[in-house]
């Protein structure tokens, strides 16, 4: 009886482990996601998309990604980084283009851009 207790607890402890790594990974994967999609927006609505570079890019709640990108001109010359705000489908934002914005308040990167995100 005292060996199948031990097998028992045993088996418990691994399962709880893999549900607590399931979580985890589920967890980056809804973040990297949302970088996904930020990504695929702001680069739809450029000029030439294949080219568009991405760099600080960080995921927050509700689909929120705060980052910069440099994007091609007409003339083909990559016009410097910008920053953004990816306000994610939770967060439309009906006065901005594709739902991302490169002209925003401080306010916006207080609330938007932080790991406690106020609603």
């Amino acid at each position: 009886m005292g060996c199948i207790n031990v097998f028992v607890r045993s088996l418990m402890k691994k399962s709880i482990t893999s549900v607590f790594f399931i979580v985890l990974l589920i967890g980056c994967g809804s973040e990297q996601g949302a970088v996904s999609k930020a990504k695929e927006e702001i680069s739809y609505h450029m000029i030439d998309p294949s080219s568009v570079q991405f760099r600080n890019l960080v995921s927050y709640s509700g689909g929120v990604v705060c980052g910069e990108f440099n994007a091609k001109n007409r003339m083909g010359a990559y016009v410097g980084y910008q920053e953004f705000i990816y306000y994610g489908k939770r967060f439309p934002r009906p006065e901005v283009q594709g739902n991302f914005s490169t002209s925003f308040s401080e306010t916006d990167v207080l609330v938007f851009c932080r790991d406690e995100v106020t609603r």
